[in-house]
């Protein structure tokens, strides 16, 4: 058996008396990710192997090894005071704030809390947007836990190598957070939040993943905050969001609207053209989009409690043809209405970062696994949702999660 893809790990047999194509191709794909770190000491040919991409590289060409994982931006839990720069300790307040990024395993049920990014005190960004590029992960703009003032930084780490190690990549050209955030035929591009001065922000941007460079985007037709991204019928979207009013005179200085039925709560979506010139308006679902995923090629909002699917997204007519697929509700608790902040779809199941409508603002937040999601976006099956035990706790700060594919 040989793989002239490979490059041989010589004069060391990775495993004695074993062929290292064999190795390499049958054995080291199937260890989980979690395990990469570990596997780094075992010889210098393996950590050849695990500070490499190598792994992935053969996974990609084996979909039968890959691993769907998924990243959530959160509250630390793993940082004590004795660590942290003598200013914030004194500052019980900025203490309470301190954030991380974690990757969950679906399969083993188990949580990984990466390395705090080494240039931010505080670990993480508050509401920054994570999104995963080819097994790289980034967390992108955000606020300085310190000022409140949107960032332009943007932090990548590559999980396909056993090295959990964070690079600072090219700034976005502007500051931002709360913003829409995808990624699509290995570009990320960003769009709308709010900027510098509470202004809500039309800009757009896009990043290519290989060159470490950002190009400018036509503005949005509408300047939105909170809004979301996707891509349906291999088009970018940017989804819902809120804005100040709906005259053309923009930008507009806003206070952060928290009601979701209010007046300036966007439910229409404007859709990028293939040649990345202009934003064109969409349907409108009907509905405020506190949050979505995309399953089986279809929008499902999450919002109110519920989740819809939308068969169909055109452009420039108004409207909706959304339908109920599923009530979101805790299964300990019938009397509760959860309302989804954050969402993300991986292999069959969805999983939503939730708070409970009847907590004061700032608590009651949970993180959800609803299965058989994308059977039920076809038409088939119900959705079960289910609370997932998380090692730390999730806030109105962070919500931001992405799926991971290794």
């Amino acid at each position: 058996m040989s793989d002239t893809r490979i490059k041989l790990f010589a004069p060391a047999d990775l495993i004695p008396g074993l062929p290292d194509d064999v190795v390499l191709n049958c054995i080291l794909p199937r260890l989980s990710w979690t395990s990469f770190p570990s596997l780094l000491g075992v010889s210098k040919s393996w950590n050849a192997v695990f500070t490499s991409r190598r792994i992935a590289n053969i996974r990609r060409v084996s979909p039968g090894f890959q691993e769907s994982l998924l990243a959530v931006i959160h509250k630390s839990r793993s940082r004590p005071c004795d660590e942290l720069p003598d200013e914030i300790c004194r500052c019980p307040w900025i203490m309470d704030i301190n954030l991380a990024v974690s990757i969950y395993d679906p399969v083993l049920c188990v949580w990984e809390e990466l390395p705090p990014i080494p240039s931010i005190p505080h670990g993480a960004p508050m509401f920054a947007r994570c999104v995963c590029v080819d097994g790289e992960l980034f967390v992108l703009g955000g606020c300085n836990p310190e000022n409140w003032e949107p960032v332009q930084d943007v932090y990548r780490m590559d999980l396909a190598s056993g090295l959990r190690k964070w690079e600072k990549c090219a700034g976005m050209n502007t500051a931002r957070a709360n913003f829409a955030c995808t990624c699509y035929a290995g570009k990320i591009f960003v769009a709308g939040g709010h900027g510098r001065d509470s202004l809500v922000l039309a800009t757009a941007e896009l990043y290519d993943v290989q060159t470490d460079k950002w190009s400018p985007l036509p503005d949005l037709n509408i300047p939105r905050s909170e809004c979301l991204g996707a891509v349906l019928n291999n088009q970018v979207h940017i989804v819902g969001g809120y804005t100040s009013t709906l005259v053309d005179d923009f930008p507009v200085q806003v206070e952060p609207v928290l009601d979701p039925h209010s007046t300036y709560c966007i439910s229409s979506m404007e859709a990028l053209d293939k040649h990345c010139t202009q934003w064109a308006s969409t349907t409108s679902t009907g509905i405020p989009l506190q949050s979505f995923t995309v399953a089986s090629g279809q929008l499902c909002p999450l919002t109110d409690g519920a989740m819809h699917k939308f068969n169909s997204v055109t452009t420039g007519k108004t409207g909706t043809d959304g339908m109920l697929i599923s009530h979101f509700e805790n299964e300990e608790d019938d009397d509760g209405t959860y309302l989804a902040l954050a969402a993300v779809s991986v292999n069959q199941d969805i999983y939503a970062i939730t708070r409970d409508s009847r907590s004061c603002y700032g608590s009651g937040f949970s993180f959800c696994k609803g299965t058989k999601a994308k059977s039920c976006a076809q038409g088939t099956g119900e959705v079960t949702w289910q609370s997932i035990e998380c090692p730390f706790e999730i806030v109105e700060l962070a919500p931001s999660c992405c799926s991971v594919s290794l």
